[in-house]
């Protein structure tokens, strides 16, 4: 299975059913789908040859979620990029790990002309949010709408490249992790063992989405499950979605979970929809894993792991 194909498993369980939700904007998952083939088709028109290399450089967007299944539905290779990172840092990823086109956020317009003279072989940039001069096409004037579904170009083998990631650069500069087809579906297999979940997630995506947070939505939208997507980490409005939307699911680094136990209504809010909270990238101080406990719940899922297995390859579930 290629990974656009977990995605269409959750479409044809939930259909319907909200796949995404950022501010006052709903998409399901029909329209979601259909997004995703015309963004393909555009690719597609545009040259963009099976097995190619796109990244989308931005931050918490729905347009971006978009942009990166449509990547996957051209059959080309995902590589995760992080808008948090130096320009100098982007423009070496990009270079090395060949991307050919880069979908960019406007708040990051202005790395373009950077990118432009360092990496050579990015022959397409596109504009996700909104026109602006950097760009060479807007997304919106590049879809091209279909009722037929899109031609698979990749076999969709379990040893097939199906998404590049970045390492941490903890002993030295961040390199590419090629991770397959079967990759992702272990790592699938590892949320739904760790988290077995009573009903299709609603899980809200608060941390950085360049981060776990992004594949984990992907995750859960292979189980047909909402995806609430914060444009931040602010701690209000995190405790307010999760009383709104009725979040079961979400992942958060443990400085984002002490930040929410320092906010002061937090004791106040209803949790009683959460179902796991998972934390991993640091270690979690006890005796704030024994407050997060007296105040979210037994909900709390701690996950081990590294970029090359892929990100999680040991927990311990609420129970242990």
């Amino acid at each position: 299975m290629r990974m656009i194909d977990f995605f269409d498993r959750g479409a044809r369980m939930a259909h319907d059913r909200p796949c995404m939700i950022a501010g006052d904007a709903v998409r399901t998952y029909s329209e979601v789908k259909a997004r995703s083939n015309a963004i393909a088709r555009g690719l597609i028109a545009d040259g963009f040859d099976p097995g190619a290399h796109a990244a989308v450089l931005s931050g918490n967007a729905l347009v971006a979620f978009e942009a990166i299944l449509g990547i996957l539905r051209a059959d080309g290779v995902w590589v995760m990029a992080n808008n948090r990172a130096s320009v100098s840092e982007n423009a070496y990823l990009l270079d090395l790990l060949d991307v050919d086109t880069l979908f960019v956020h406007s708040e990051t317009a202005d790395r373009i002309a950077t990118f432009r003279s360092e990496c050579p072989n990015i022959r397409r940039y596109v504009a996700l949010d909104r026109p602006f001069d950097q760009a060479d096409a807007f997304l919106e004037d590049m879809l091209v709408d279909s009722d037929e579904p899109v031609p698979q170009r990749r076999s969709g083998a379990p040893d097939e490249l199906g998404f590049l990631a970045n390492t941490g650069g903890t002993t030295g500069r961040s390199k590419g992790v090629m991770l397959s087809n079967g990759n992702w579906q272990a790592l699938i297999s590892s949320l739904v063992a760790s988290m077995p979940m009573k009903q299709p997630p609603v899980n809200l995506v608060a941390a950085p989405m360049t981060h776990a947070a992004g594949p984990l939505a992907l995750g859960s939208m292979a189980l047909g499950g909402t995806v609430v997507i914060l444009p931040k980490f602010e701690p209000k409005a995190v405790i307010e979605a999760i009383e709104k939307h009725r979040v079961t699911y979400m992942f958060l680094p443990p400085t984002a979970i002490y930040m929410l136990l320092a906010e002061p209504d937090v004791r106040h809010a209803d949790f009683s929809s959460l179902e796991y909270i998972s934390y991993a990238g640091a270690p979690m101080s006890l005796d704030r894993l024994k407050e997060a406990i007296e105040v979210f719940g037994p909900v709390m899922n701690a996950s081990f792991g590294q970029t090359e297995v892929p990100m999680c390859c040991i927990a311990m579930p609420p129970h242990e």
